[in-house]
């Protein structure tokens, strides 16, 4: 980040969090770190970055996902900062002093935007090196930056750049440059955001789409060719009834096909180095090993058909408004599939957040269960379901699955209650947009959850069908 540009910047934020309690520190990434405020009458995020290529410091509107455990440096800054007094550029040059205040007194978050190499330190009042985000022994920089050292600014530039450079101004339709710095250029934390996590993970599902798609049609093509296995049996049986009219070292022979209604006339190919019976044999053993190619092509069509479903799922409810909580259980099961390529765990043991199967009402006060996602899915399909309650979900498409909980209602269930679930399945379906949609309802005892199949999914044996308009409550 260019002096001048920090300048502005670091007054900006003196008016804005000057005084303001830090409620929560986050560390998104090794080198970012995200600090709640609330400065008396607006919650603010400090976003404060000292990757390479991408330092920086402003406040921001974006969500991360943060880890599950707070890194080292975090936990620290958690125990010693509750207050924020002044925010200043020192140093005539890129280094901000953030002055804190907390359960120890006054302490000091240097944060240095130097070259290429940033870093943050915390120290106290005495100049003393509390810790450090990336701890350095000396031995190449010359400077000993570990717990217990005395402080040292880094070497100050030959010129003096803070006192050469020009105000800059604010571009145009922007009230402040930290909505500005959030809008543009490069955000240091894009790849853990929301936004960001669901684009990655769009990708990743598209492109396994791709290769089942693919996958599917070299499967059916497959299978087509060994469905026609069968004209082996049939000439091997053929030459086993006229073994008396083939003779060893006959390249092939021709013979009527009495298992036709037309009789027709089939060549059959010899290998003539091979007995009559060897070669029958030979057309045996040939139709048994399509025979067992057939079932084994027909079972990986199957599981083929399961894993689009379960991607079109996915899909869906990355599409239909995904709050944080879904994205993390759609990363999770990509995750555990081997369907995420590189990211070096960047999301993985991400902070769970909260989420629950959304809770409805039915007219006759019956508790109607909607999943979110398909680890709430997998629950309502599955410990949730009892015996009494009703389950839904939308005929041929993603969706989200229901639960009617009718085993514990002291009410009758009334066609009205069934309805009013089925259209809770039609709403938060794919097909949500129709006039009509046609939905399953089936009884717990008629829902089970395949072996090993992939979260989400399930086996539906008796089920009726509703015809019903959409409801997104």
């Amino acid at each position: 980040m260019k002096y001048a540009l920090l300048k502005e910047i670091i007054t900006e934020l003196q008016t804005q969090i000057a005084g303001a309690r830090i409620s929560k520190i986050h560390q998104p990434e090794a080198e970012v770190l995200v600090l709640r405020l609330w400065n008396g009458t607006a919650n603010l995020r400090l976003l404060v970055s000292v990757k390479s290529g991408q330092q920086r410091i402003h406040l921001s509107q974006r969500e991360w996902l943060n880890p599950h455990q707070p890194p080292r440096f975090c936990q620290l800054l958690r125990s010693r900062l509750s207050r924020i007094d002044r925010v200043q550029l020192v140093n005539d040059d890129r280094v901000v002093r953030i002055d804190c205040h907390g359960p120890k007194g006054l302490c000091f978050l240097m944060v240095e935007m130097i070259g290429t190499i940033g870093n943050m330190i915390l120290v106290n009042q005495h100049d003393i090196i509390i810790d450090v985000l990336k701890r350095d022994s000396g031995e190449g920089s010359g400077r000993q930056l570990v717990a217990g050292k005395t402080y040292r600014y880094p070497d100050k530039p030959e010129a003096p750049i803070g006192q050469s450079q020009p105000a800059l101004p604010l571009p145009e339709g922007y009230l402040c440059w930290s909505d500005y710095l959030d809008q543009h250029g490069n955000n240091p934390a894009a790849g853990v955001t929301p936004q960001g996590i669901q684009q990655r993970l769009r990708q990743a599902i598209v492109r396994q789409q791709k290769k089942l798609t693919k996958r599917y049609h070299k499967i059916s093509t497959e299978l087509e060719r060994q469905q026609h296995s069968q004209e082996d049996r049939i000439k091997g049986d053929l030459l086993l009834a006229n073994l008396h009219l083939v003779k060893k070292g006959m390249e092939q022979f021709t013979v009527a096909n009495m298992f036709s209604a037309t009789l027709e006339v089939i060549d059959i190919d010899l290998d003539g180095r091979l007995s009559p019976q060897q070669n029958a044999q030979n057309y045996f053993k040939k139709y048994k090993k399509a025979a067992r190619g057939v079932e084994h092509s027909q079972r990986r069509l199957a599981e083929t058909r399961l894993e689009q479903e379960w991607l079109a799922e996915l899909l869906y409810q990355l599409d239909d408004q995904a709050e944080p909580a879904d994205l993390e259980a759609i990363y999770a099961e990509l995750d555990e599939a081997g369907l995420l390529k590189g990211g070096g765990g960047q999301h993985k043991k991400r902070t769970r957040q909260s989420s629950a199967p959304q809770e409805l009402v039915s007219p006759s006060g019956i508790k109607v269960l909607r999943g979110r996602n398909n680890r709430h899915n997998d629950l309502l399909s599955g410990r949730q379901l009892k015996s009494g309650d009703l389950w839904f979900h939308a005929c041929n498409c993603p969706g989200a699955h229901v639960v009617l909980k009718a085993s514990p209602a002291t009410v009758p269930v009334t066609d009205e209650d069934m309805l009013y679930a089925a259209a809770i399945a039609a709403g938060y379906s794919k097909a949500q947009h129709d006039a009509r949609v046609e939905v399953m309802m089936a009884t717990a005892e008629n829902v089970s959850r395949p072996k090993g199949a992939r979260p989400g999914l399930v086996t539906v044996k008796k089920y009726q069908t509703l015809i019903v308009a959409p409801l997104r409550p």
